[in-house]
């Protein structure tokens, strides 16, 4: 991409150019592409499908120097470990500390707790994080990973008010001000 083209380019490209950029060895996956919606069917805004997650994975053949860079780089506690037959597990910064950097982390991944499908709603998902006690994990669908989500991210997204008929995010100072004013 020349300047001209990334300036002209949404923020999301833009977004994603910049992690290749910074990051041109990780596997960026291609969820955040156009026609996702047509690929996943119909997005509902309460469903993990709908979350913004970083879509960076690494894969088992990386080496550990790798990972720590990634991790260092996008400021990620841990990062999932993903191969051609799906989410592996995830090596996170405490289980490289004194590892050789030329080991591959293939060997290093460790399972996570709960998997998630990104149809699942969200308050599903909540209620899976807290019967398995996680703190994060991997979201796939139709067998693509989608990324990783983390409990804060349940939690912010919970903390919203949703228009069940639009299922679009209601301003509550908005929501009071017009049924204020339709009783006039």
């Amino acid at each position: 991409w020349t300047a001209r083209e990334a300036a002209a380019a949404t923020d999301k490209d833009a977004m994603l150019l910049m992690q290749t950029v910074q990051f041109p060895h990780v596997c960026l996956s291609d969820s955040d592409e156009r026609g996702l919606d047509s690929t996943l069917g119909t997005v509902s805004r309460q469903s993990l499908n709908s979350l913004r997650m970083l879509p960076v994975w690494l894969s088992p053949d990386h080496l550990v120097s790798t990972a720590r860079f990634v991790m260092h780089g996008h400021r990620l506690g841990r990062l999932p470990v993903v191969s051609v037959d799906g989410v592996l597990g995830y090596v996170s910064q405490e289980s490289l500390a004194g590892v050789d950097a030329n080991q591959r982390i293939g060997e290093l991944a460790q399972a996570f707790s709960l998997e998630l499908d990104g149809g699942m709603a969200i308050r599903d998902a909540a209620t899976e994080f807290v019967e398995h006690g996680a703190d994060s994990a991997p979201v796939s669908q139709a067998g693509r990973f989608l990324g990783m989500v983390t409990a804060l991210d349940l939690l912010r997204e919970l903390n919203q008010a949703w228009d069940p008929i639009t299922e679009l995010p209601w301003a509550e100072r908005l929501r009071d001000w017009v049924i204020d004013n339709l009783d006039r």
